[in-house]
């Protein structure tokens, strides 16, 4: 198992920080942690509930069904589509999302800025913009 620098520890502690203020103020929508993370082969997404420590979600390019011949921005745009989808089946349309990249400083722009806008325009579309993202 690999031993978290003071760095990576430092990060996690402001995305919570971040995660339990938005809550206190508003303690009837439920805040979520979207993270995200890209290997050489596939980009994975997660939703996840810091209040009661559980994985509400998740989508990743390596699951049945996901159009193999996608590249680079489309496949993220993709996932961040089908992430958003399983959402608010889940949960409605209750829920504010904040992004998390993790301790990672620099990943690719493109890719994480297409995820995030398939994501947001997919939830406004099914919602009708009743969500905070």
């Amino acid at each position: 198992m690999k031993n978290n620098t003071k760095k990576e520890k430092s990060v996690r502690m402001k995305i919570k920080t971040i995660i339990m203020n938005k809550w206190l103020k508003n303690p009837n929508k439920l805040v979520l942690r979207l993270s995200y993370f890209k290997s050489n082969k596939a980009v994975y997404l997660q939703a996840i509930n810091d209040i009661s420590g559980i994985t509400v979600a998740s989508a990743s390019s390596l699951e049945k069904g996901f159009d193999k011949m996608l590249k680079g921005k489309d496949v993220s745009a993709c996932v961040g589509k089908n992430m958003a989808t399983r959402l608010v089946e889940k949960l409605g349309s209750t829920f504010e999302v904040i992004l998390d990249r993790g301790a990672h400083r620099y990943l690719s722009g493109t890719n994480i800025a297409s995820l995030f806008n398939a994501f947001n325009s997919t939830l406004h579309e099914i919602t009708g913009g009743q969500n905070n993202v």
